[in-house]
């Protein structure tokens, strides 16, 4: 029993117990988030703002992604944020994590002319040397012979990482992988079509389905952490677990969205009859 009290204060489930009413109509609202859906009232924002933004992008790409820019500087600098319930909390503010949505649209549109720039051995560099000096700062906090590698004066610039408004220093670290992976991975690459790249490529395009089950299955393997056994060997069944369904249920939609669907037999094609006539 104490388990699922546990459960219920760290899911962020125990108002809805308590007050389901007032927490369902604030969930219709999109201001209740127990944990681990954060994402799904961004989703919802995102997929509903998206035509609109579309258009302007399709029209004045730069402009938007300066607007976007704004915003998010704007952000910043006042805190601003949408309004959650209960504690008025948004793990991921969707006015500070827009720039990722306008961003990757605004590179399909527009991305040919400043391929040649981010592909550049001077990008590359950059990006290697802000990725190596992360590595070593996020090894500091464990590695005790690492720590006097890394002046305080450092550590004060960088921290704290806001997660909810994507911190600039985090926004730089995507956009540094993305750098790195775009100059050493090329588009041909085999590997791209092995098994394990196949499974992830149809959870990406299943997102949305995949990330709800997965919701699911981190609840339920909480649960079995709680009531069981939360030992590691059980944490690595659980993980190795949890992927493997994922990816099998990705593979499933997958292959229900291609299949060709059956045609109504009044519809199919008939073979035309030719009638014989008696002779005489």
């Amino acid at each position: 029993m104490g388990g699922r009290d546990q459960l219920a204060d760290e899911s962020n489930t125990r108002i809805l117990l308590e007050r389901p009413g007032a927490t369902l109509a604030r969930a219709a609202i999109l201001q209740y988030h127990p944990v681990n859906t954060d994402v799904l009232p961004v989703f919802v924002i995102y997929h509903a703002l998206f035509a609109p933004l579309l258009w302007l992008l399709l029209r004045v790409p730069n402009v938007t992604l300066g607007a976007s820019l704004l915003l998010y500087g704007l952000v910043h600098v006042f805190g601003w944020t949408v309004p959650a319930w209960p504690n008025n909390v948004w793990f991921f503010n969707p006015l500070a994590w827009q720039l990722l949505l306008v961003a990757g649209a605004w590179w399909v549109i527009e991305g040919k002319r400043f391929r040649p720039w981010v592909t550049s051995r001077t990008a590359l560099v950059l990006a290697v040397v802000y990725l190596f000096l992360s590595l070593i700062i996020a090894l500091s906090w464990n590695v005790k012979p690492l720590e006097p590698l890394v002046p305080q004066a450092l550590l004060k610039l960088f921290f704290p990482l806001d997660k909810s408004n994507l911190s600039p220093l985090r926004l730089v670290h995507f956009l540094a992988l993305v750098i790195l992976v775009t100059s050493v991975v090329p588009r041909d690459w085999p590997g791209l079509m092995s098994p394990v790249m196949r499974g992830a490529r149809r959870c990406g395009e299943n997102s949305l389905p995949i990330y709800c089950l997965g919701v699911l299955l981190a609840l339920a393997s909480h649960m079995t952490l709680l009531d069981i056994s939360d030992r590691l060997v059980m944490q690595i069944v659980l993980s190795l677990g949890g992927i493997l369904m994922m990816i099998v249920a990705a593979i499933l939609l997958h292959a229900i969205r291609i299949k060709p669907a059956r045609q109504p037999r009044w519809t199919q094609p008939t073979e035309p009859v030719t009638a014989t006539l008696p002779n005489g």
